[in-house]
């Protein structure tokens, strides 16, 4: 015959040349050991649509090929930053951030530390309190902070001029007793109205498309698709 003999060696380089260079991705997704009978998982066996699926098994490996090249980290990530020009007393990122947007509020230190104390609601408007609110001193900026304020011989006026305006913000609050827990309060009393209407709002339209979701034969259908690939993604393609 013409055909070539097929030796023990030919057949070694030959499965070892159709040995997957590649290994499919999988989805990590819980199994439903139980349906409910009234899900829309319950209604794919009765289609028979889902039933006629045709994939494209090129396209199917091209998609969900998990690329196994290593990837080699740059060098000079670990690299320290430059430190910028110190702040007298907390990072001088924040402070400028901080500078800025109490710039816009336009009001005075005292007075919004006086407004949060007392809870006021017809001082602040909601937009105002939500920008204070990433600037309330944290723990370390306050030791920091009352420590700058108590040590040396200068006058605590004099030092308190001499920091920038985010710093004389937080000293300002300082005084206050609860700051974060007062300005949350005072930002749910301001909002507390408004957040009932969009609540209402929302929970009509959730009930809404719950029920077209239900009903939706299209997505019966795209999640039936997303079953089958996933199963044989999850089963090796088999």
């Amino acid at each position: 015959h013409d055909l070539p003999a097929v030796t023990a060696e030919t057949r070694s380089k030959k499965s070892q040349k159709e040995k997957p260079t590649h290994r499919r991705a999988r989805l990590h997704w819980n199994t439903l050991k139980k349906v409910k009978s009234n899900s829309v998982w319950a209604t794919l066996d009765k289609d028979p649509e889902l039933s006629e699926i045709n994939i494209d098994e090129d396209e199917f490996n091209q998609l969900f090929k998990a690329d196994l090249t290593p990837v080699l980290s740059p060098k000079g990530l670990g690299a320290s930053r430059k430190k910028g020009s110190a702040v007298r007393v907390i990072d001088p990122k924040r402070a400028n951030n901080g500078g800025i947007i109490l710039a816009r509020l336009k009001m005075d230190n005292d007075e919004m530390a006086d407004a949060v104390d007392r809870i006021d609601d017809d001082m602040l408007s909601p937009e105002q309190v939500e920008s204070i609110i990433e600037f309330l001193p944290t723990k370390e900026e306050r030791q920091s902070l009352e420590k700058y304020m108590l040590e040396g011989d200068q006058n605590a006026q004099e030092k308190f001029e001499s920091l920038c305006e985010c710093e004389k913000f937080m000293v300002s609050v300082m005084t206050v007793k609860h700051a974060r827990r007062k300005v949350r309060a005072l930002l749910f009393k301001l909002q507390m109205m408004s957040c009932l209407e969009l609540i209402s709002e929302d929970t009509t339209t959730i009930e809404t498309a719950c029920d077209e979701l239900k009903e939706s034969t299209r997505l019966r259908k795209l999640l039936g698709i997303v079953l089958q690939i996933g199963n044989r993604l999850n089963t090796a393609g088999s």
